[in-house]
């Protein structure tokens, strides 16, 4: 229990100040406003309460299952036989045979699962540091790479086409139409009508529709689809 306290402690601050930093970075969408905001305020507010509800787990409830599952394993490294003193005491009159064993740190079976996974953690550990021994090598030639990435990136976000929201093809084509201020609304029923007859001559369009009323930015308009 005193261990896994003592490695809260140690990696505390470092918890707390990780998840402030990545509320923040949240925090500035939730006061956004248009469709922008409304898409991404659900986001921004469920990523927040995960990110600070993971903290308090990595401050409260990890250490605790740290302390009651994780166990010490006595591991006897070479060349440590135990302490030896070179002071002659008086011999023991006890016989051999009636001597107390001396009890040596030994590792726990474990099961075949454990071994497999521990085999598995010990390649990556080993490949991590394979590569982080090559680019602390080659330091010159990283950096190197790093400016040609970000110049990479730089031309793409320019390059690659981009949008706000995907476009889609629904085979639809919505159009908006208006007449003058104070039209009746008869005749503009007739204009509308002649504009679908105009729209049903073409072959491309196997069925159209209108509409006539006022739209949403309050202006006399008419839908006409095919």
């Amino acid at each position: 229990m005193q261990a896994a306290l003592n490695g809260s402690r140690e990696i505390g601050f470092t918890i707390v100040s990780m998840t402030v930093s990545l509320v923040a970075v949240f925090i500035p969408v939730l006061f956004l406003g248009g469709i922008l905001g409304r898409l991404f305020r659900e986001f921004a507010v469920t990523i927040s309460v995960a990110i600070l509800i993971s903290g308090f787990v990595s401050l409260s409830l990890t250490p605790m299952l740290c302390s009651r599952l994780l166990k010490a394993v006595g591991r006897k490294r070479p060349g440590e036989d135990g302490p030896t003193s070179n002071v002659q005491g008086p011999k023991s009159e006890m016989p051999e045979s009636t001597a107390e064993p001396k009890s040596e740190p030994h590792e726990p079976a474990h099961s075949s699962w454990w071994q497999a996974s521990e085999r598995v953690y010990e390649w990556m550990v080993g490949g991590y540091k394979w590569m982080l021994q090559l680019v602390l090598e080659h330091r010159l030639l990283t950096v190197l790479i790093s400016v040609v990435l970000f110049a990479v990136t730089i031309v793409l976000f320019y390059v690659i086409p981009k949008g706000f929201i995907p476009n889609d093809d629904t085979s639809q084509i919505v159009g908006y139409t208006e007449a003058a201020q104070g039209i009746s609304f008869a005749e503009m029923s007739r204009h509308q009508e002649e504009l679908v007859d105009l729209i049903r001559t073409n072959k491309m369009s196997p069925a159209s529709c209108r509409r006539l009323g006022k739209a949403m930015s309050a202006r006399p308009a008419t839908a006409a689809t095919s």
